[in-house]
């Protein structure tokens, strides 16, 4: 029994001796020769910042930036060299035989380098013997010679290649016969002089194809029209393919049976949907934003395809029924965008509920509501509601008390736009505290009253504030304070009354746009403390402040200044000219006096002052004005 256990002991104690053998430390002396020899051609400093020789901390180069390695046997795997050249030097060409000494290398990034080309002889051909070469990036370049794509052709190992945002323009030498294992295709950004889908459908195992901005251009043989059998992601954007129009989707996509991700996108199609689309049975992403695509949606293969997660299909020029009932039966559809078509409000049935709950839903048009819109209340759909973050709805015409169960129902809601509709009675708060609200846009509707006292108690997240153009009236809730994360605040063109509170400019640390202009708001602007130092913009005009311009101000990073149409008093501010970033000055019709500041000419950034309607005496300063100035406007003062 005991020398079983010897035994036992011995083998445990080989296996561990042998796994100490085969695991290495650090990388190898001739791996790491060869990226100090790279690191005179990728020279960027903050990409190579560890590449040091001799550095006892940094002597281990599988711990260098952009460097992973094989654990076991110490060799350089993968190569992260995205925008690792100095961006100041010129374009240069490639020795592509500096990565020859890594063997095991499966993934090698050379993105956004300046390369327009390879050293005669010294191309990607170099590198056909590394046989675990799996990923090959080397988009945003300069490369413009098709000598590399007939390099490429010999690395049948490649799985991911993109050459997206060069200068190619053809592909008349890429053999793309051996590229068998291929993936993943990026030809975005080029603009060839010839049709290059033949090309790109012969790939036998692709499932991921990009051609977005690409120039298609040549005459076309709908027979013989590339079929992309295996693909399961299609994106092309800017791409003009109206040419192809519905031969497009038949002779190709169509046959795609297993397409999963369908993005067509400002490519000019149009017409009605092609009803072969029902084959593609497992779509989950729809995108054909920005075409000319017409014809009622209910009318359209896509309120068959149930399999459908997300369905994008802005600006185009469909007829959308307002209750979305065509695309009740999807219980996947999550997403649904379809900004700038034509809505209209059509049946609603009494009895049917969808069996999706969406977490986005945009129906808004840019341009005001449609002639066919003509119902005045929220669809039923949205009352069943309970997952949604974000609704546009703005421009429908809509009609009745704002949506407060919206809120209710919906607790994670981050966004909800309401503009340009006609909603009217008071504002309401949530049940409980929506502490996941960040943006909330009701700017031109019909709401009156006061706004609730306790708004930031209730809604204590909200980044952006825009209850612009109502009727509202009273004063400001000094809970705005309670707003830590307000960016953005705009209350113009009400009627509300009294004076900014102090826990708002004491609270809102965050903010950096503030837009109460044509109200009845007075007093002075701001105490002579606050805590507003990150703003940006402020404007005040067109309400009834009174006293100087406060110098509290002065701790501010201010590129936008409208005070115009106040009672403010005082001389003009000589610490305005120390804001290197501000662009307009609008303090027209008040009551300020004194001389233009000679600080004023320190202004690099400034575009527009407006000076007019004041007590202004004396000239303008020699050094006046700034390079940069567009518009001075100076009537009626006393210079």
């Amino acid at each position: 029994m005991e020398l079983k256990c010897v035994r036992v002991w011995l083998i445990l104690m080989l296996m561990f001796i042998s796994s100490k053998r085969l695991r290495v430390k650090g990388c190898l002396k001739q791996e790491k020769s060869a990226l100090l020899q790279l690191k005179h051609f990728f020279n960027n400093p903050y990409s190579i910042q560890d590449w040091v020789e001799g550095d006892k901390d940094s002597s281990d180069c599988c711990q260098w930036k952009g460097i992973e390695c094989n654990n076991t046997t110490g060799r350089v795997t993968s190569l992260y060299l995205d925008y690792a050249r100095n961006q100041e030097f010129e374009e240069w060409n490639l020795n592509v035989s500096l990565f020859s000494p890594f063997q095991e290398l499966e993934i090698l990034y050379l993105s956004d380098n300046l390369i327009v080309g390879c050293v005669d002889n010294e191309g990607f051909e170099r590198l056909s013997h590394l046989s675990n070469l799996k990923t090959l990036y080397l988009n945003y370049n300069m490369f413009n010679d098709s000598r590399i794509l007939s390099a490429l052709s010999e690395h049948s190992s490649l799985k991911n290649l993109s050459l997206a945002y060069n200068h190619l323009r053809e592909l008349n030498h890429f053999n793309v016969s051996q590229l068998t294992n291929l993936k993943y295709f990026s030809l975005s950004g080029n603009t060839f002089n010839h049709n290059i889908l033949p090309y790109v459908s012969v790939f036998p195992s692709l499932k991921e194809l990009h051609i977005v901005n690409i120039g298609l251009k040549g005459t076309f043989d709908f027979q013989d029209f590339p079929t992309f059998k295996n693909l399961k992601f299609l994106y092309i954007y800017h791409t003009h393919l109206g040419m192809f129009n519905g031969s497009f989707l038949k002779q190709g996509i169509c046959k795609s049976l297993h397409l999963q991700k369908l993005v067509i996108v400002d490519s000019d199609l149009g017409g009605n949907l092609s009803w072969c689309l029902t084959n593609l049975t497992s779509l989950e992403l729809v995108d054909i934003s920005s075409n000319q695509f017409t014809r009622d949606i209910s009318l359209s293969p896509l309120k068959v395809l149930t399999s459908i997660r997300d369905l994008w299909l802005s600006d185009n020029q469909f007829q959308i029924p307002f209750s979305l009932e065509p695309f009740f039966n999807h219980s996947k559809l999550k997403i649904f965008h379809s900004e700038n078509n034509e809505i209209y409000v059509g049946s609603q049935s009494q009895y049917l509920a969808p069996k999706f709950q969406l977490n986005f839903i945009k129906l808004s048009t840019h341009n005001g509501p449609f002639s066919k819109m003509v119902g005045d209340f929220f669809p039923k759909f949205l009352y069943s509601q309970h997952d949604l973050e974000e609704v546009d709805l703005s421009n429908l015409n809509l009609k009745g008390n704002f949506p407060i169960w919206l809120l209710n129902n919906n607790t994670n809601l981050k966004k909800l736009y309401l503009v340009n509709n006609s909603l009217s009675g008071p504002l309401q708060l949530p049940i409980h505290s929506h502490i996941f609200l960040k943006e909330l846009d009701i700017f031109i509707n019909s709401f009156h009253g006061h706004i609730p006292t306790r708004s930031g108690a209730y809604l204590p997240m909200l980044q952006t504030l825009n209850i612009s153009r109502n009727f509202l009236n009273g004063s400001i809730p000094s809970s705005f304070g309670d707003m830590k994360s307000l960016e953005s605040l705009d209350l113009s063109y009400n009627s509300l009354i009294g004076q900014i509170p102090y826990q708002m400019v004491m609270g809102c640390f965050s903010l950096q746009f503030l837009v109460l202009s044509n109200n009845s708001l007075q007093g002075e602007i701001f105490p002579t403390t606050f805590n507003l130092k990150n703003l940006l913009k402020l404007q005040l005009d067109g309400n009834n402040f009174t006293g100087k311009i406060p110098n509290s101000l002065s701790n501010c990073s201010l590129e936008w200044l409208y005070i115009s149409d106040n009672r403010l008093v005082g001389t003009l501010p000589r610490w305005l000219g120390n804001m290197p970033n501000l662009r307009d000055i609008i303090m027209s019709n008040n009551h300020l006096e004194g001389l233009i500041p000679l600080e004023f000419c320190q202004l690099e950034n400034l575009e527009v002052l407006d000076l007019s309607k004041n007590n202004i005496i004396g000239s303008l300063p020699s050094c006046f004005p700034p390079s940069s100035i567009k518009q001075v406007h100076l009537s009626r003062n006393k210079l």
